[in-house]
């Protein structure tokens, strides 16, 4: 047993001390700890990454209106979006705006995706889904041109709340690859009950001002580990390249009924006797246990900087005290040998 939290991840995963000793505790499976306490042996293998399956948009749109004709904005309407005639740097710039994301397909690449949408009503806007059709199929499509794999109207009402979304999304072909039935829903911020939430908002005033407040999604990429922290807890939290957190493990404290009854070995290693009592092992801050700084070793209980100051004003001191002894002597001596 020991106090010393100075511990490190070995070649074969184990978390040891600096002496190699392995440290034990409750091992990790699919996230979850398991109650007996062994040998720590970390999984370090890279992190699979999981596809995108939902993508949250919030936006600000504005209103554009409609043109000399009395017509919105059609250069969605009358694009062929076949992977082949229209690039997608094109179309963003053609559309009265645009949102570039990145998704993740069943085997962990990343892809790009982007949503072109146009004003098509005074209280409606129309929005379609591509990707670089290259990413899909290199010999079918041409790089940089836009494919299309779904598509989409919004609704507001006279305030500019969000009151219906409607989409389509069914790719005929899919990444090079991945799973064929990855479908991705768009969410605009409409829950099941027509309510929104999610701040979409269209502004009138005839301003065509837009802006997009934020873009999240749901998959990552693969991950290598990258780092490795104990929290309050006891839990061993790895962090991963993709910016993903798992739990690979907890450190198990052990209590005794007379601390003092343990047998010093050295190098902050206690043996338990028949003082001390067998240990009860169990997780930091559960029964009365402490919990674990992350990042922290324990001090001294000793401050070297106070004892060298100490240490100083005693030699002072002696040297003093000694040369008042000395001088006396000396005061002693002459008075002698003039007697």
């Amino acid at each position: 047993y020991t106090r010393d939290g100075g511990f490190y991840l070995n070649d074969d995963g184990n978390l040891v001390t600096s002496s190699g000793l392995k440290l034990q505790g409750y091992q990790a499976y699919g996230g979850s700890l398991t109650t007996r306490v062994a040998d720590l042996q970390l999984d370090t293998s890279p992190q699979p990454g999981e596809m995108t399956e939902e993508v949250t948009l919030a936006m600000v749109l504005g209103e554009f209106g409609v043109d000399d004709d009395g017509a919105y904005n059609d250069s969605l309407t009358s694009a062929s979006l076949d992977g082949a005639t229209e690039t997608i740097e094109d179309l963003a710039a053609d559309s009265d705006h645009s949102v570039s994301m990145t998704i993740y397909d069943s085997l962990g690449r990343p892809q790009d995706v982007t949503v072109l949408m146009n004003q098509s009503g005074t209280d409606e806007w129309s929005y379609k889904i591509v990707v670089d059709g290259s990413a899909i199929d290199s010999s079918s499509y041409e790089e940089g041109y836009a494919l299309e794999i779904g598509e989409g109207t919004l609704t507001f009402d006279e305030e500019g709340t969000l009151l219906t979304d409607t989409q389509t999304f069914a790719p005929t072909d899919w990444f090079s690859g991945a799973d064929a039935t990855q479908e991705i829903h768009f969410d605009f911020g409409l829950d099941a009950d027509g309510d929104t939430g999610s701040g979409n908002t269209m502004k009138g005033g005839g301003t065509d001002e837009t802006a997009t407040t934020s873009v999240t999604q749901d998959g990552f990429g693969v991950g290598t580990l990258s780092s490795v922290e104990i929290d309050d807890d006891g839990q061993i939290i790895g962090t991963y390249s993709n910016g993903e957190e798992a739990i690979l493990g907890g450190v198990a404290l052990a209590t005794f009924a007379s601390d003092a009854g343990l047998s010093r070995m050295g190098g902050n290693l206690f043996s338990a006797t028949i003082n001390s009592g067998e240990p009860a092992m169990g997780a930091p801050g559960a029964g009365g246990r402490g919990s674990v700084s992350g990042y922290a070793l324990e001090g001294s209980n000793v401050e070297l900087e106070d004892q060298f100051v100490s240490m100083i004003q005693s030699q002072r001191s002696y040297q003093a005290n000694a040369r008042v002894i000395s001088t006396a002597n000396d005061t002693l001596q002459e008075l002698v040998n003039l007697v």
